[in-house]
């Protein structure tokens, strides 16, 4: 079961950058309703929240435990609402790929690449390699127990409200 709720989740992180083809709203604020928000640390401990790595390459490698990842679409006939969790373990490794794997102790798999975009580094580029999907997400929490990073898109009449939520790190 644990499988196919990784399997799952991947598929998840590859649809939500699907709808990358339509435009990302960006209302001056965050714009992303329902998202949960906390605590972001200040920018220089980013990096190394976030990977485990400060930007000199020192430390060692961060593992984070999916919580949820969620779709909320603006009405029914634009798509049905989406929510998978506990979808496995996820790694963003410094040089620029991530992975995941099903299991504390198990395999790892390279799911894609990411990239910070912005020198604030309020911005994350998600590319996933299985799908070619790609999207920047926007953080709306980052400190030494919690990543979440989200996504508004809009297109023909629907907007698509899409976030990603990882704690416990080891």
């Amino acid at each position: 079961m644990k499988t196919v709720k990784l399997i799952l989740s991947v598929l998840f992180i590859s649809s939500v950058t699907l709808f990358t083809s339509c435009s990302s709203d960006d209302d001056g604020g965050s714009g992303l309703s329902g998202v949960p928000t906390g605590e972001i640390v200040e920018v220089s401990l980013r990096q190394e929240t976030l990977t485990g790595f400060d930007d000199e390459g020192n430390g060692s490698q961060k593992w984070w435990t999916h919580v949820v990842s969620s779709a909320d679409f603006s009405s029914d006939d634009c798509g049905d609402d989406q929510t998978v969790e506990d979808g496995g373990y996820y790694a963003w490794y410094p040089n620029g790929n991530y992975y995941y794997k099903t299991s504390i102790n198990g395999s790892t798999t390279l799911a894609g690449s990411w990239e910070w975009t912005n020198s604030s580094k309020t911005k994350i580029y998600i590319h996933n390699n299985s799908t070619g999907a790609e999207g920047e997400m926007t953080l709306t929490y980052l400190n030494e127990s919690n990543i979440v990073y989200g996504i508004k898109q809009s297109g023909g009449g629907c907007s698509v409200t899409t976030y990603e939520q990882f704690n416990n790190p080891f």
